[in-house]
C-alpha cells in the first residue's frame, strides 16, 4: 500500500514537471514572438524625421535584438 502511494506521488510529481516544463516553453515562445513584433515595428520606423540619437538609439536597440533572435 506504501509502494503504491510513492509510485502514485512519483508520477504526480513527473506530471507536474512536464507541465512546468510545457509552461516555461511557451512562455520563451510568447517572448521571443513579442521580441520579432518590436523588432519588425523599428525596422519599419520612418527614421526621415529622427534626430541622429535616436537613430542611434533605435540602431542599438535593432542589433541588441538582433543578437538575440538570430544567435547561432
Amino acid at each position: 500500500m506504501q509502494q503504491d502511494r510513492k509510485v502514485e506521488r512519483e508520477k504526480v510529481t513527473e506530471a507536474q514537471i512536464q507541465i512546468s516544463n510545457a509552461n516555461l516553453k511557451a512562455a520563451k515562445e510568447q517572448k521571443e514572438a513579442k521580441m520579432f513584433e518590436v523588432y519588425n515595428s523599428l525596422l519599419n520606423q520612418d527614421t526621415s524625421h529622427m534626430s541622429k540619437d535616436q537613430k542611434a538609439r533605435r540602431d542599438k536597440a535593432l542589433r541588441k535584438l538582433e543578437e538575440k533572435l538570430f544567435a547561432d
